[in-house]
């Protein structure tokens, strides 16, 4: 028997001192973001690899009240890269994605 909660995990991180939470997407945050990585050219799906950390990590990751920790994904690319991999690396874990998943997205 499979058993599961519906409580989304999340994790505890701090940026320049701002305390911060980076969280599980839901199955609908996961769709929307694996679908901003395709985009289609002559009607074939291309993998649009710009921003692929930040876009994720702009997602999953929010202040205690549960709101975005910045303002667009442009900002969160602006974050040191050490830092981006390694929230990106978290958020992909908490959400169950695999490394692969970039390129899986345009399989489907």
């Amino acid at each position: 028997m499979l058993k599961f909660t519906t409580e989304r995990r999340q994790v505890e991180v701090q940026i320049d001192g701002r305390a911060l939470i980076l969280r599980e997407l839901t199955g609908t945050e996961r769709d929307r973001y694996e679908t901003s990585l395709v985009n289609f050219v002559d009607d074939k799906p291309v993998i649009n690899r710009e921003n692929v950390k930040a876009k994720l990590v702009h997602v999953a990751l929010c202040d205690p009240d549960g709101r975005p920790a910045y303002d667009n994904v442009k900002q969160v690319g602006e974050l040191p890269a050490h830092v981006l991999n390694e929230l990106y690396d978290e958020a992909n874990r908490l959400s169950g994605m695999k490394e692969d998943s970039v390129d899986e997205a345009g399989e489907d």
